[in-house]
């Protein structure tokens, strides 16, 4: 399965609500993108944000703030201008705010 759909069904599978699932299937997914393409890859990185959104949404904070760090690590230091870079670092502020860490 081309990894692009496999991020895809991911997410659709989230939508109908098993998100054990979507998360399987996106950590296989960002795994494979590491793998093939490596870390700083542009699908590498979006694919490894959804992961954390899904860990998000399953209340696993913890693990979704390091991997939220990582990516935002990874995007800063590759151009830390982009607008993705800032929706990461968003991102990770929001997901604090959730845990109760300002």
């Amino acid at each position: 399965m081309a990894l692009s759909i496999k991020t895809t069904l991911a997410y659709v599978v989230m939508l109908r609500g098993n998100l054990e699932e979507a998360r399987e299937l996106a950590q296989d997914a960002v795994e494979r993108y590491q793998r093939i393409l490596g870390c700083e890859y542009e699908k590498t990185l979006q694919c490894t944000t959804t992961l954390y959104l899904f860990l998000q949404e399953m209340g696993q904070y913890r693990e979704a703030i390091n991997i939220c760090l990582e990516v935002t690590i990874r995007r800063a230091l590759l151009d830390p201008q982009r607008p993705h870079t800032l929706s990461v670092i968003n991102n990770l502020a929001m997901l604090r705010r959730k845990q109760g860490r300002f």
